[in-house]
């Protein structure tokens, strides 16, 4: 828990780069306390926590790995692929992202966030009104 408040202060408030940077070191260190006190079955906050660090450091494929340790894991646990698929279109993989959207679709068919992806998918790269419509209702 203290990673993710160290992450989210350091996130979301005003420093200078060097202050930025020690609190970013602050909240990696707690982090990975927390997941060498979790042995061989990892602490899932930790890990998304880590995941959010490598994310906030621009590090997307970092953030992707740690996000597909998560997926192994505890497959029920959905926000990590969720985050993945954002991850991906920050990537600008349109295909890994509608798959992964789809993933999280066949687990939980009313996901918003995956129908809200494949639906953005279908309007700006597809440009398939009927799908968009069909889809837009699922909403």
């Amino acid at each position: 828990l203290l990673g993710w408040l160290e992450l989210d202060e350091a996130q979301f408030e005003e420093y200078s780069s060097d202050d930025w940077l020690h609190r970013l070191g602050r909240a990696e260190d707690s982090i990975n306390k927390a997941l060498e006190h979790g042995g061989v079955k990892k602490d899932l906050e930790a890990l998304m926590a880590k995941a959010k660090l490598h994310q906030v450091r621009k590090e997307n494929k970092e953030a992707i790995e740690q996000l597909n340790q998560v997926v192994v894991l505890y497959a029920w646990f959905l926000p990590a692929l969720v985050e993945k698929v954002h991850l991906l279109l920050a990537m600008g993989d349109w295909e890994q992202a509608i798959e992964t959207a789809e993933r999280v679709r066949a687990q939980d068919q009313h996901n918003i966030e995956a129908l809200r992806v494949i639906v953005l998918h279908a309007l700006s790269q597809e440009a398939r009104s009927a799908s968009v419509t069909s889809r837009l209702s699922e909403l």
